[in-house]
Formats: C-alpha cells, structure tokens, sequence
C-alpha cells in the first residue's frame, strides 16, 4: 500500500510515534500522481495551520480540496490551535490564486474562489482587529467582550467561535510577533 503525504507529515508522524501508518511516498512542494485514470495535483501551501499543509486540486473537474484551514462562510476552527497566522494569510491566497472552480474544505459545505478570498479577509480583518486592539492596551477579556466583525455575523459559529477566535489570534499574535514599542 502507497500513502503519499508531505515530507514533515512523515518527520512528525515518526517523530511523535502516532498509531497510523506514515507516509510512504513524500514530496516536497508538488507532487502529480493518477488514480483510476485521474491527475490530482498535490501542492505545498507552507507554514500555516501546520508546517504540512497541503492541497489536492482535481484538474478535470476544476475542484480544489482543502483541511482545517479554508472555511466557507464559517468562522475558523475555535482558538486557531496549531496556526501560524503570517504563514496562514500566505497559504490562503496561495491557494486563492489556484486554478480552481469549487473548494471542498475538510468540513462544512463546499464553495468558490470568492469564498477562499472571503476566509483570507476574515483571517487579515480578524488580526488587525485584535492587534489593534493590543496595541491600544485592550486585554483579552476586553476585547473578546468588545470586538465584533459584524460584517461575518452571518457566517457559521460566529457567535459561539468570534470569543475563541479572539482568543486564539491574542495567543499567536503574543507568541509569535517580535514587540515593539
């Protein structure tokens, strides 16, 4: 049996000892391989929900497949856990600029392009909301009581998701950006 997956899904699936089986064919930024007579195109979309994203684009049929981090008109996935938000803004227009017609995302309903361009403006309009906010001295009990990105309000989980996504920007932003004064 072949299990074709990005080069540091196997490094981490050996590394961490999980269950199940490791890849066993890897690539590094693209790979095309046929099966049952179709080209899928595999791509590298870099750091960003992990440092192993990747997409399957179907050529024939102008479909793009992509997990955990391209939602349609869904906020994104609670506290954004295991995300770098830079890279993450990258690997969503990366993917937006793809020749594609219809994104199947991992979970929720499938979409279009203008989707994937709505999720990335989500994910720039959600950073800049709360590093403006700590840049003003808001801390994060304040600003997941105050800020609201009424212009998503009728997307999927935004009530119950906006607090933790919020909290999850807060996080990365606090990890990972250098401070400044």
């Amino acid at each position: 049996m072949t299990i074709v997956g990005h080069e540091k899904t196997r490094a981490a699936m050996v590394g961490e000892k999980r269950p199940t089986p490791p890849p066993t064919l890897t690539f590094s930024d693209k790979m095309t391989i046929n099966l049952g007579g179709k080209k899928i195109e595999l791509t590298y979309v870099g750091l960003g929900h992990s440092d192993n994203s990747i997409v399957m684009r179907f050529p024939a049929e102008r479909v793009l497949f992509a997990v955990d981090f391209i939602s349609v008109k869904r906020l994104a996935f609670k506290t954004l856990s295991d995300t770098y938000i830079p890279g993450l803004i990258k690997s969503i227009r990366k993917v937006q600029n793809m020749d594609f017609d219809i994104i199947a995302p991992g979970h929720g309903k499938t979409g279009t392009r203008q989707d994937v361009k709505d999720h990335g403006d989500y994910i720039e309009d959600l950073h800049n909301a709360v590093i403006g906010g700590m840049r003003s001295g808001k801390s994060l009990d304040n600003l997941k009581t105050s800020l609201k990105l009424p212009k998503y309000a009728n997307w999927s989980q935004y009530k119950g998701w906006l607090p933790l996504n919020i909290e999850g920007m807060f996080s990365r932003l606090k990890n990972q950006r250098r401070a400044t004064k």
